[in-house]
Parts: C-alpha cells; sequence; structure tokens
C-alpha cells in the first residue's frame, strides 16, 4: 500500500549534501517525491510502501547523526497521495 510522508529536518543544514543524499536514497528504496530546502529547514516529501518508507526515514534520520546541529523534527503521514513520478530535488 502506498502512503505519503513528509520528513523535516532543521538546524544548521547548509552545505552538508542532504539534499542529495536524500535523492540517492530515494532512488535506493524506491520513494518518489521531493526534497526542497529553505533558511533553517529541509523539506522531504516522500511516497512509497510503508516499508520503504520507514527505510528511507531511518537512513535519513541518520544522516549526519553525529552533528549536533542537525534534528529530525518531523516525520508526519497526514497528507493524502501526490502520486509523484519521481524524486525531485527543488
Amino acid at each position: 500500500m502506498q502512503k505519503h510522508i513528509t520528513i523535516t529536518l532543521s538546524g544548521n543544514l547548509a552545505h552538508k549534501g542532504l539534499k542529495l543524499r536524500a535523492m540517492m536514497l530515494a532512488n535506493e528504496f524506491d520513494i518518489k517525491g521531493s526534497v526542497a530546502e529553505n533558511e533553517k529547514q529541509v523539506v522531504i516529501e516522500a511516497e512509497g510502501t510503508n516499508i520503504n518508507l520507514d527505510l528511507f526515514a531511518r537512513a535519513i534520520s541518520k544522516y549526519g547523526k553525529d552533528d549536533p546541529t542537525k534534528d529530525v523534527v518531523q516525520i508526519s503521514g497526514n497528507k493524502p497521495l501526490s502520486y509523484f513520478e519521481e524524486f525531485i530535488i527543488k
């Protein structure tokens, strides 16, 4: 069953390669969606199977774990499917 989650990361994320890493992990776990960055947050919209989304979210959460300025703020799954065709960097 397909599901949609939003992952929001905050902290000192500039120049950490998080958007590219999100795209690489999305391809690895067959996730469709997008990743966008503003001054203080990286927001990932992701769609896939429950298992793949769980693996993807865990991998994203581990990225830069040794950096105390990066925190997973929220992982929520209350949005309807957007039916993304691929994973893109905005």
